[in-house]
């Protein structure tokens, strides 16, 4: 593979944007998690302007958001009662929209562009960014994810361009125009996967090869029973009952890796805090554990009847960029097989997170009934062994928490990407490298026995990771060079403070 590239090639993934800047409010979105948008824009002003360097061989570039680019769920501002409120939500009245009204609107084409024009308002540098690239003639192709199954509605890939044109005319001085054809012929729309032919490089989310957040018609996620819906996983209900609300009083609650952790963060930046906030939020908890379990009996019962429906509109295409109908039944298959919950694939992880989950609510009940014990009797030496049982449970659980939540423990895409080669392998297809994203662990491993590259693309948001409490930014991203195309392509992160590329330290 001697011959240069037609274009050079960038990968990032989960920067899960929202509302951002709030004007009315003065203030971020409580939930917002993405603030680079002028980070990404120095990104990509740094490789347009060393596109004509030997490595690069004067190509364009293709920038690749693999998944999660947007986070729909956590957008939770509603229309104005009256005629905005019935454009979108076909009522006038927010007593008229059900719990829609507290979580936030639905998953409808018109309740989604809504939420997508939210997140155009509050981010507009980062559309800007992308009408800046599109205008020097360079490509966008965004994969959806797990927190963006929206980009699935035609209307709001058209309101994407849109605001991509309206954002950067906001910006732009006209010395490169941008026209709506431009956009419809440089910005693409994948359903599931991109496969780059010259790079030989297969690039995916990854979400759907974990239960949680597994959809059952990956390339048309509608509810089989309301077309006009979209049918999300338990994670993604679990964001919309949980982590939106405790994200009033704790925001990056949802970037607490892993979510078993949420609660221990909590107590340990402020016992008492955490505390008022767990019992005042546990009833939304519940509600949310009973609405998953009830939509999954539901679902159960009428299994056949809705894999039948699925069926109708899973039917795969002959070939996706290159790729021949039977490998890509193999990829769905492989999917497929690792979100069906098994010991032998999830057993250690789920005994891991049980027994951490066991430990520190052990702990806690331990604490309240010693302290209970005391206000109820008066002496203070039986609750004092409570409580010393209260230590050693929460210390235990913080112990095997630094073992449990290691990310090489944690981390099961490199198994996937194996699982993925094997296939490719199978069907005689060249594969060099295989990028995931969704986990949100950077990573860039050799597979000796495959031969080939795998990448976790990573974050662009904060995350709190093990040992004991500690946040983390990584600005990952993947490069290929067109001008070297049999090279071994590189996980860099991006330095804000110099605007450049360096090497990560993983």
């Amino acid at each position: 593979m001697n011959m240069v590239a037609p274009e050079n090639l960038l990968v990032v993934s989960d920067l899960h944007l929202n509302e951002g800047w709030l004007p009315e409010q003065a203030q971020y979105s409580p939930r917002e998690d993405f603030f680079y948008d002028e980070a990404l824009f120095a990104l990509l002003r740094y490789h347009h302007e060393r596109q004509d360097q030997a490595c690069y061989a004067g190509r364009p570039w293709c920038l690749v958001f693999n998944g999660d680019t947007f986070d729909f769920e956590q957008v939770v501002t509603l229309p104005k009662e009256g005629s905005q409120l019935q454009r979108v939500c076909e009522v006038a009245l927010y007593d008229e929209l059900g719990d829609r009204k507290k979580y936030g609107l639905g998953t409808s084409s018109q309740e989604a562009r809504w939420k997508l024009g939210c997140i155009a308002r509050g981010h507009p540098v980062f559309f800007a960014a992308l009408g800046w690239f599109v205008a020097r003639g360079h490509r966008v192709i965004l994969i959806k994810g797990n927190h963006d199954p929206e980009l699935y509605w035609p209307q709001v890939q058209a309101d994407f361009r849109f605001y991509v044109v309206k954002a950067y005319a906001a910006y732009s001085d006209d010395a490169f125009p941008l026209s709506k054809a431009d956009v419809n012929a440089r910005i693409q729309f994948e359903p599931w996967f991109y496969y780059d032919a010259h790079f030989q490089v297969y690039i995916e989310h990854g979400n759907q090869y974990e239960p949680s957040n597994h959809f059952l018609n990956y390339l048309h996620p509608t509810c089989a029973d309301n077309a006009g819906e979209l049918d999300l996983p338990q994670g993604m209900l679990m964001t919309r009952y949980v982590f939106n609300l405790l994200e009033d009083s704790y925001p990056y609650a949802d970037n607490v890796r892993p979510p078993t952790r949420v609660f221990g963060w909590m107590l340990s930046d402020n016992p008492w805090r955490g505390t008022r906030v767990f019992l005042a939020r546990a009833r939304d908890l519940m509600r949310a554990w009973w609405w998953i379990g009830k939509r999954e009996r539901s679902r159960s019962q009428r299994a056949p009847a809705l894999q039948a429906q699925s069926q109708e509109t899973m039917i795969l295409p002959d070939v996706h960029h290159g790729l021949p109908r039977a490998l890509l039944e193999a990829i769905q298959t492989l999917a497929r097989a690792r979100a069906q919950f098994s010991w032998q694939v999830w057993g250690r992880m789920a005994v891991d997170q049980g027994m951490l989950g066991i430990l520190n609510v052990a702990g806690f009940l331990s604490g309240a009934w010693g302290l209970f014990s005391m206000l109820r009797s008066g002496k203070l030496r039986k609750a004092v062994q409570w409580w010393l049982a209260s230590l050693a449970l929460l210390n235990t659980g913080h112990l095997w928490a630094t073992i449990a939540n290691n990310d090489l423990r944690l981390d099961y895409m490199p198994v996937v990407a194996r699982e993925l080669a094997e296939r490719f392998h199978a069907a005689r297809f060249p594969l060099r490298a295989v990028i995931l994203g969704h986990s949100h662990i950077g990573r860039r491993e050799w597979l000796a026995s495959e031969q080939v590259w795998m990448f976790n693309t990573g974050s662009w948001i904060p995350a709190l990771i093990q040992h004991p409490f500690k946040w983390a930014l990584c600005l990952y991203f993947v490069r290929f060079a067109a001008g070297q195309p049999d090279a071994s392509p590189e996980l860099l992160e991006w330095d804000r403070l110099s605007n450049e590329p360096r090497a990560p330290e993983l």
